[in-house]
């Protein structure tokens, strides 16, 4: 915060007006935004949930079409014992995409 001297009279009157209006103005401002933000917030959590079983569900999906997790991070065909990748660990499901 920096104060500045601007002196006194009708001048000096005006402005410390017009500076305290700029800060009730910017107070009204952070009030706003500090209620859309508690609004968003219970959106952000459905939004969070609806991810977490979006994956979930993919990765169903993907194990049960016969993909398994590579180190962690991406999703690759089983193989079967001769190495052949279009061999599912699941025959009775539908491919996925046709």
């Amino acid at each position: 915060m920096v104060r500045e001297y601007i002196g006194i009279g009708p001048v000096a009157e005006l402005i410390a007006e017009q500076d305290a209006a700029e800060r009730r103005e910017r107070a009204a401002e952070r009030g706003r935004l500090q209620q859309e933000r508690a609004r968003l917030v219970p959106l952000e959590q459905m939004t969070a949930e609806l991810d977490q079983i979006a994956e979930r569900l993919a990765q169903v999906a993907l194990i049960a079409h016969g993909y398994r997790r590579h180190h962690r991070h991406e999703w690759r065909k089983r193989r079967d014992s001769q190495g052949d990748p279009e061999v599912s660990t699941a025959p009775d499901c539908p491919r996925i995409g046709g």
